[in-house]
């Protein structure tokens, strides 16, 4: 359930259904045994067409401490420009009852490359609570202008000086 706009996001695909030729994989974290909630991204930028190219990967451990199962997860993926506003706002699908889901899904954002350091890509996991309706972040991570760490600020440097090639990274997610 992508939206289109004129500066957000211009299609939604299954990361399977495109050629990964052009990709790099850094391996972080991202184990089983790992206590930590994280999540694997991908970033690239292709000068050609002035697309900012996310790709939500896996999660893992994704848990529910307080409510002792396992959990029902989308990501939410929201970009804002240099003074907060909120650009265009995206999900994934529901993943039920996983606490490492595949997500693999791709969305595309048309941004002018001098544009790149002004807006602040917003990457959230959320639990879906059917019952109440009051879903719930579990955590997460932010890049561009307002980073959430310095993974996120050395991913997006690596992804801007990558000449188009994804590079693909796990990050753990901050908590609320």
């Amino acid at each position: 359930p992508s939206q289109d706009s004129d500066l957000g996001c211009r299609s939604h695909l299954s990361i399977n259904s495109y050629s990964r030729k052009n990709s790099i994989v850094q391996s972080g974290d991202g184990t089983i045994n790992s206590l930590l909630q994280e999540l694997e991204i991908g970033l690239a930028y292709d000068r050609n067409q002035s697309m900012l190219i996310l790709e939500i990967g896996k999660g893992n451990n994704f848990r529910l401490t307080s409510e002792g199962r396992t959990p029902d997860t989308y990501i939410q993926v929201t970009l804002h420009n240099l003074v907060g506003e909120e650009m265009t706002r995206n999900r994934t699908a529901t993943r039920y009852g996983q606490y490492q889901p595949v997500f693999a899904e791709r969305y595309l954002f048309n941004i002018e490359e001098n544009f790149l350091d002004q807006i602040t890509l917003i990457i959230s996991v959320i639990n879906k609570n059917s019952i109440s309706k009051n879903d719930r972040e579990l955590g997460w991570i932010s890049f561009g202008h307002d980073p959430s760490g310095t993974a996120q600020v050395a991913h997006w440097n690596s992804m801007f000086n990558a000449q188009g090639e994804t590079i693909t990274r796990w990050h753990t997610l901050l908590e609320k």
